[in-house]
């Protein structure tokens, strides 16, 4: 008995700092962000705390520009997801081949996700420049109008999908080789028998026995993607109008200029919960297919 207790003490004592850190950084904000959500407090205004029940999550149906935000927030993350997926899945097939230095070239295109995200976009404003900018003059020297990549839609939201693209596609290459190299040898080894190869083994082996893997990489990209604030706020600050605006900035916005906390609150918690209902469908559907 004493063994026991002895045991369970020594596990509250290692595990107590991490339970401690979780609890501070994130369960107490998010119980704080549920009940500001219910007050209405309006800095700017120079308004009180009151209470507001679901004032602001009322507000938040009728809201247009929420509305708006988070259509944004959906089309960007289907393109990139969809764009990050093909080309992850046909940089991870060509990985596995096992072609001389692509241990090499491994390091190598694992240099993007190393950057930050701001430095990106920052490089990229300079990159993308409507006046001095390396690309429209080299469409210029070439006899072409230059793009307007960031004052003009579709050419903006097109400019954040690409820039966040180049920079995570490795991500999901990376994810996708290592389900890859997992696969059991005999299988594919009695498909190659079989007579299949190319486009049919991909479709017919590769692909099935590969989808929980690639659920899960879409998993962590949708909700970073949900999450996606710093390439469009650094590179368009959500213009031009608020086509490139997404749901995350517009509640900064709500929260640090417009200085309403309980609706910026309400929003946060919002989008907590289609990210939660989104999340635990794509689990249980790992789930599913791992029993089977």
């Amino acid at each position: 008995m004493s063994k026991r207790i002895r045991r369970r003490s020594d596990t509250l004592i290692f595990l107590g700092p991490c339970i401690a850190i979780f609890l501070f950084y994130s369960i107490i904000p998010l119980v704080y962000s549920v009940v500001l959500s219910f007050f209405s407090w309006e800095w700017a205004a120079g308004a009180e705390l009151k209470f507001f029940g679901v004032g602001n999550y009322l507000r938040a149906a009728s809201d247009t520009r929420t509305a708006g935000d988070l259509l944004h927030t959906v089309i960007m993350c289907i393109g990139i997801i969809s764009a990050e997926l093909l080309l992850g899945l046909g940089v991870a097939l060509l990985l596995n081949t096992g072609l001389r230095g692509s241990r090499y070239f491994r390091v190598a295109y694992l240099l993007p996700i190393l950057i930050a995200p701001v430095a990106v976009a920052f490089n990229f404003s300079v990159i993308l420049h409507e006046d001095r900018g390396p690309i429209n003059y080299l469409l210029n020297v070439a006899g072409l109008q230059p793009v307007p990549w960031m004052s003009k839609d579709p050419f903006a939201t097109l400019a954040v999908m690409l820039i966040v693209i180049w920079q995570w596609t490795p991500f999901m290459a990376l994810l996708i080789l290592a389900g890859l190299q997992t696969l059991p040898v005999e299988v594919l080894e009695m498909a190659e028998i079989d007579g299949a190869s190319g486009w049919k083994l991909l479709r017919n082996i590769l692909l099935p026995m590969l989808r929980p893997v690639i659920v899960v990489a879409v998993l962590f990209r949708l909700i970073e993607l949900f999450k996606m604030f710093d390439v469009p706020f650094v590179l368009t600050r959500g213009g031009p109008g608020t086509s490139t605006e997404l749901i995350v900035q517009y509640i900064y916005l709500q929260a640090f200029k417009f200085f309403s906390m309980g609706y910026a609150a309400a929003l946060s918690n919002i989008l907590i919960v289609i990210v939660t209902i989104v999340g635990l469908q794509f689990v249980r559907y790992v789930i599913r297919e791992v029993r089977i």
